[in-house]
């Protein structure tokens, strides 16, 4: 999605794991980094990972077959990022792009900036908000969840989507969520895999928050996650609990993705490794990266100058997680720590515009701020369909 009219400094804004493009304008105007950075004169741009529900096209396959979701957020990294970029500098004619990631968005920043150094080059700067890349101190029930065994999560999720949306969610959403009985029940499952921080929400929003969520992904991208860390072990968790904490919680917080995401994200977990998608076996990992094992990202290779923002209460993106990631980081020009904030208040904190969103918006951005554009005399743009060297069609 765009917001334009023309040539502007652009902003691209990549959603984390199991959400959308709608992250990031779902609050009232004023409170949406989105409409604030269109406000103070950018182009924004917004992506969408493959296996949401706004990217599940391909030019040869469909999304009844499991090779389309044979995906986790690395082809998000090697694939859909820089055919984005590459499209949106093409589209806009400038030379670069600030990118701007949440959650799993920093994530897919960190593997392609490190691994692509030409299309590093085209990024001016890397905003990142509740980075993950390492879960050893993370104790979000989806920590628990990728540490259980692969053959274990692929017998429970299959071998396609994760947690896609669906008409029934959407209709909890819309009819449940909107009642004041019912409304804190909803406000506090959204709360379950991220961490607490209610007074920062803005509660007459949930409905809004919850008809957008799920949006899908794949398990794989999960079981990816699961190679990272073992604190899931040490936790400690039954499958049937794990169960029911799926049953109360995927009508407010899926989105869809793959259970190649999913598996993913245990790999993290399970293997202390920010590392390419591990396939099982050494001959298949031969095959996809000429090695018998799965190669490691070097953060050290990661040359885009970064402002990071961290929360003292984020149950994914843990402070102390949040401290090894930055010794790693060769290029870190700021970071700030929000002690009081979570998971998601990065994207609908009440208190988000005058604690982070400004800084985005005047501090790195000042040198090249045109002047004040209101959205009421903006135009809306969907550009969907963005090709992908793996004949995905992305954005």
């Amino acid at each position: 999605h765009q917001c334009f009219p023309g040539p502007r400094p652009v902003v691209y804004l990549q959603h984390g794991f199991l959400a959308d493009s709608s992250n990031w304008v779902t609050n009232i105007d004023n409170n949406s980094l989105g409409f604030i950075l269109a406000d103070a004169g950018f182009d924004v741009w917004m992506g969408n990972s493959r296996g949401n529900t706004w990217s599940r096209k391909h030019k040869t396959l469909s999304v009844s077959q499991e090779e389309f979701w044979a995906f986790s957020f690395d082809e998000m990294a090697k694939y859909d990022l820089p055919a984005s970029v590459n499209y949106i500098i093409n589209r806009t004619g400038q030379e670069q792009v600030y990118y701007l990631g949440h959650s799993q968005g920093t994530t897919i920043g960190f593997i392609a900036f490190s691994q692509m150094p030409e299309l590093a080059k085209k990024v001016k700067m890397f905003f990142a908000l509740a980075p993950v890349v390492f879960l050893d101190f993370a104790f979000s029930p989806l920590v628990k969840l990728g540490r259980l065994p692969d053959i274990l999560i692929e017998d429970l999720f299959g071998h396609k989507q994760f947690l896609p949306e669906s008409s029934v969610l959407k209709w909890l959403s819309t009819h449940v969520c909107t009642h004041v009985i019912t409304r804190e029940l909803c406000t506090n499952i959204v709360f379950l895999l991220s961490g607490f921080n209610e007074k920062n929400l803005n509660a007459s929003r949930v409905d809004v928050y919850t008809t957008h969520s799920p949006a899908g992904t794949s398990v794989q991208d999960l079981l990816h996650w699961g190679q990272v860390s073992t604190l899931w072990v040490q936790l400690g968790t039954s499958v049937q609990d794990l169960l029911h904490w799926g049953q109360v919680s995927t009508p407010w917080v899926q989105l869809g993705t793959s259970v190649q995401d999913l598996l993913h994200w245990g790999q993290f977990v399970k293997h202390h490794k920010f590392q390419a998608f591990d396939w099982g076996s050494r001959d298949k990992n031969y095959f996809h990266y000429n090695q018998s094992y799965p190669p490691v990202y070097d953060l050290k290779d990661v040359t885009v100058p970064i402002a990071l923002w961290s929360g003292g209460h984020d149950w994914l993106a843990d402070t102390s997680d949040i401290n090894i990631l930055l010794t790693q980081l060769p290029n870190l020009v700021y970071h700030k720590h929000i002690p009081e904030w979570e998971h998601l208040d990065f994207i609908w904190g009440l208190d988000a515009p005058w604690r982070m969103y400004n800084e985005i918006e005047k501090d790195d951005f000042e040198a090249v701020r045109c002047s004040l554009v209101s959205k009421k005399h903006a135009n809306y743009d969907c550009q969907a369909g963005v090709p992908t060297s793996d004949a995905f069609l992305s954005l």
